[in-house]
């Protein structure tokens, strides 16, 4: 059975379906069966010869990965990189970012277009990015709990350290908007990242990226608030990281 050589780690609505398209339309790649397999984070249970079922027999030369945000998103305390060091310990990582106040946004059009919730459809992004953020917290409403999940997940800093400080330089780092203007550039630093020929594709330009998601949803008084919330923490990972922090 074949183990993954790569690892997409997230984060939700940064980029990682695009990237894991880009990815596998290398000559040298063979798609898991599944982009998302959530083995580390939702499915450990089910053992390791389920998860390496998902992936095909490889010739000489080949690799394989997936693609699961949840691997970053949902860590707590570190404990979901020290889970896939021990079980792929050569995987190299990539983590994919995303504008921070324009993820949550569309962290929050996810829910009411994919996961169909009507009464955050009903409440409207200007209401829902309106209530309280400390309240948040406590999840004690479905409402609540939304909103929690869609801020703490554009928070990056803390769970990148954990990674980090796990993986060193097997973690690549990719943003969002390098892969919308600078495609080529950033595809040849994720394929020598996993150990790929370098290889351009005119896919990289073809690709339409997934659209309804916009800062103007809201007013420019929530997207202050927003930004006041979220862009300290993007600042901090930004440095830690060695990227160029790029904001609204």
């Amino acid at each position: 059975m074949n183990s993954p050589a790569y690892l997409i780690i997230g984060t939700m609505k940064g980029g990682t379906t695009i990237l894991h398209d880009f990815i596998c339309d290398h000559p040298q790649v063979v798609a898991a069966k599944q982009k998302e397999i959530h083995y580390f984070s939702l499915n450990y249970d089910k053992g390791e010869s389920w998860y390496k079922e998902h992936f095909a027999d490889l010739e000489e030369g080949q690799i394989t990965g997936e693609a699961s945000p949840t691997y970053f998103d949902m860590d707590a305390g570190g404990v979901i990189p020290k889970m896939i060091a021990r079980d792929l310990p050569t995987a190299k990582l990539i983590l994919v970012v995303r504008d921070p106040v324009e993820r949550a946004i569309s962290h929050y059009n996810h829910y009411c277009m994919v996961n169909k919730l009507d009464y955050l459809k009903e409440m409207g992004p200007e209401r829902f990015f309106n209530m309280s953020y400390s309240e948040a917290l406590k999840c004690t409403t479905p409402e609540q709990t939304h909103l929690f999940h869609v801020l703490s997940f554009s928070c990056y800093s803390g769970r990148y350290k954990h990674f980090k400080s796990i993986f060193g330089d097997n973690l690549l780092v990719v943003t969002n908007s390098e892969l919308r203007s600078q495609p080529h550039e950033a595809m040849n630093k994720v394929q020598s990242h996993i150990g790929l020929e370098l290889y351009e594709s005119v896919f990289f330009e073809q690709v339409k990226y997934s659209a309804g998601t916009t800062t103007d949803q809201v007013s420019a008084e929530t997207l202050r608030k927003l930004q006041l919330y979220l862009y300290p923490d993007y600042e901090v990972f930004c440095r830690n990281a060695a990227i160029e922090c790029v904001t609204q």
